[in-house]
């Protein structure tokens, strides 16, 4: 998402304020304190937890292309 798409969903009044707040809110102190922990985390065990993430991922987006029923109704 860019600063214009943004602005231009805004502008249209399709952005609650309130729990965008929340949510910049939220993720601005998850980025900071995931900033903060990653160097005490060993090299390897980032590596297995990003693949890991992206099998789960992988496995949920085919799982929802192929198998799911609801966007068929």
């Amino acid at each position: 998402l860019t600063i214009g798409a943004a602005y231009e969903y805004y502008r249209q009044g399709k952005v609650n304020l309130k729990i965008a707040a929340i949510l910049i809110f939220t993720a601005f102190s998850f980025a900071y304190l995931g900033a903060k922990i990653n160097p005490m985390i060993s090299p390897k065990v980032i590596e297995y937890s990003i693949a890991v993430m992206t099998l789960l991922s992988s496995i949920y987006f085919f799982k929802r292309a192929y198998f799911d029923d609801s966007k068929k109704k």
